[in-house]
Parts: C-alpha cells; structure tokens; sequence
C-alpha cells in the first residue's frame, strides 16, 4: 500500500514538473490552464512556479548537519570500511559529533541517535 502512494506521488510529481515547464517555456498561456491540461492541483503549481520548493525537496529544519557535512560523513564510513575498520554506531556518532563542533555550534551539541 505504501508504495503504491509512493507511486501516485511520484506521478503527481512529475506531473506538476511537466505542467510548470510548459508554462515557463510559454507552451500553455496561465498557470490555471496548464493546472487543467496536466490534471493537477492549481495552488500546488501556482506555488512551484514561484519557486516553493516541495515539502519532501525540503530539509528538515532539526537536520545539524549540512548536506555537504554528511555526504563528507558518508564518504568517511565508505573509507574506513573499505579500509577493513567497522563502521559501528559508536565511531560514526562520534565523528559526526566531531564535524558539529568543529563548524561552528556550541561545543555541548551533539547529534542524535538517528
């Protein structure tokens, strides 16, 4: 059941890119028109062409790490594990919390069991 939502979201989702694309390249006059033709919701659209981001584009705002922060913590644990070392909770946490303090927060933050 999940995944066939997923699915029809996905499809939405695609749907509202074609339907903005249009209307950006001047291929359907009105955001309205364009909602019509593509079949999707009007507000929804009228809001991407405006550039709001979709929710689920978006980070979440209680996220400590940047996105450039945890891909470098990614590409760490690739490393060590390649490397023969185990990867275990303990040793990411711990280098995560490392990253966290070292861009900038306050020395007592620390990262989240997840």
């Amino acid at each position: 059941m999940a995944a066939q939502t997923r699915l029809q979201s996905l499809h939405t989702e695609g749907k509202i890119i074609l339907a903005s694309q249009a209307y950006k390249a001047q291929q359907i006059k009105s955001i309205r028109a364009a909602a019509r033709e593509y079949q999707v919701n009007y507000s929804t659209l009228y809001k991407r062409v405006h550039g709001v981001i979709a929710r689920c584009d978006q980070r979440p705002p209680n996220c400590k790490l940047t996105q450039i922060e945890e891909n470098c913590l990614v590409e760490w644990i690739i490393s060590i594990d390649q490397r023969g070392l185990p990867p275990s909770p303990k040793l990411v946490r711990s280098m995560a919390n490392y990253i966290l303090q070292n861009h900038g927060s306050s020395p007592q933050a620390t990262v989240g069991n997840h």
